[in-house]
C-alpha cells in the first residue's frame, strides 16, 4: 500500500463525504426533525456545531481504528475471506438487478402487521 500525504488524504475524504448523496439526506432528514423556521439562529447555529463535533470525531476515530497496526494485524487473517463474502454479496446484487431489468423477477409486496414484505417471484 502506498502511503499518502495528509493533505491529499484530508482532501480525499473530504470531497468524498462533500459529495455523497446519501449524507446529505441524512443531515436533511435529521435537522428537519429539530428545527423549524422559528428556530432562533444561535440554536441552529449549535445543532451544527454540535453535528461537526461528532461527525470529526467519528470520522478521526474510525479513521484511527483502521489505519492502526493492532487492527491491520486482527483483520490480515480474515481480509481474504471478507472480500470474498463481499465480492459475491455484489455479485448476486447485480444478478438480482440483470433479473428485474431483463424482466425475469418481479418484486410482490406483502403487508403482514402493517409492515411490507417483499417476495421476488418470477412473472408469468
Amino acid at each position: 500500500m502506498n502511503p499518502i500525504s495528509p493533505y491529499k488524504a484530508f482532501s480525499q475524504g473530504f470531497l468524498t463525504n462533500l459529495l455523497n448523496p446519501k449524507a446529505a439526506l441524512f443531515y436533511v432528514s435529521l435537522f428537519s426533525q429539530f428545527i423549524d423556521p422559528a428556530t432562533p439562529s444561535f440554536l441552529r447555529l449549535e445543532y451544527a456545531l454540535v453535528n461537526w463535533c461528532v461527525t470529526l470525531g467519528w470520522f478521526l476515530l474510525l479513521s484511527y481504528m483502521v489505519t492502526s497496526q493492532l487492527f491491520l494485524g486482527k483483520i490480515a487473517g480474515f481480509r481474504l475471506y471478507i472480500d470474498r463474502m463481499m465480492g459475491c454479496a455484489l455479485m448476486i446484487l447485480g444478478l438480482k438487478l440483470l433479473l428485474f431489468k431483463q424482466g425475469f423477477l418481479c418484486k410482490l409486496e406483502l403487508y403482514i402487521w402493517n409492515k411490507p414484505i417483499y417476495c421476488y417471484i418470477k412473472p408469468g
